[in-house]
């Protein structure tokens, strides 16, 4: 699923999340030169891989053999980066680790990372920007809607939705069947068994709405 066609890779951000990046894409693409951008203060070079600017150095690398990835784990930050780069006409690719076991009948959008022991089962969606992180799994017919980041260790039972820029924490577990609303957050080691609204904060064993957008919610043990 991993674009070979590629001459070089510029990775959007250098911290953490574009480390994790880097291995993923010298396993899916070797031999492809990696170059990193980043908009803060960082170290000049990366697990080797040189930062050569920022994202305005970035664009100026666009070419038909350049592929882009970015590597922000922030949901909201990952999509508007995506944005502008879309729009300057910049080649998003997706990341899925030789390691990952993946259905062939899983579909993907644009720039996705799948790490290492996920699994991706029967006809899951995976909309653009999408994280399934280091040992995640996604069960059969499963949709995440853009820019959802599973963290590592999160398990999602059969026909689970999650909706755009929502976050499950590490060692999340969702049942089947179970939408859990856009922009919402699943704190680490929860278990969620029933729908969660957009914009919620949810967490605990099994889970509890703690938060609603701005509104705290009384949860009582």
């Amino acid at each position: 699923m991993t674009d070979t066609g590629l001459f070089r890779l510029v990775i959007i951000g250098a911290s953490g999340h574009g480390k994790v990046a880097i291995d993923v894409a010298r396993a899916c693409l070797p031999g492809c030169e990696l170059m990193l951008a980043d908009d803060g203060d960082c170290d000049p070079e990366v697990l080797g891989v040189p930062v050569v600017g920022n994202t305005d150095t970035a664009l100026e690398l666009i070419s038909a053999h350049t592929g882009f990835f970015i590597a922000i784990g922030n949901n909201a930050v990952r999509a508007a980066v995506s944005l502008r780069l879309s729009r300057a006409g910049a080649r998003i690719i997706s990341l899925v680790h030789p390691q990952a076991i993946v259905s062939t009948s899983a579909q993907f959008g644009d720039g996705t990372l799948v790490m290492p022991g996920a699994i991706i089962n029967a006809e899951a969606r995976l909309a653009e920007g999408v994280i399934v992180n280091t040992g995640a799994t996604v069960d059969h017919d499963c949709q995440l809607s853009r820019y959802v980041h599973l963290a590592p260790g999160v398990n999602l039972a059969g026909g689970v939705c999650v909706g755009e820029y929502g976050f499950i924490g590490i060692g999340s577990q969702v049942i089947q069947q179970v939408r859990i609303g856009a922009q919402s957050i699943v704190g680490a080691g929860s278990t969620v068994i029933s729908d969660l609204p957009d914009q919620s904060t949810a967490v605990g064993c099994p889970a509890k709405i703690i938060k609603i957008k701005n509104k705290k919610v009384g949860v009582t043990c």
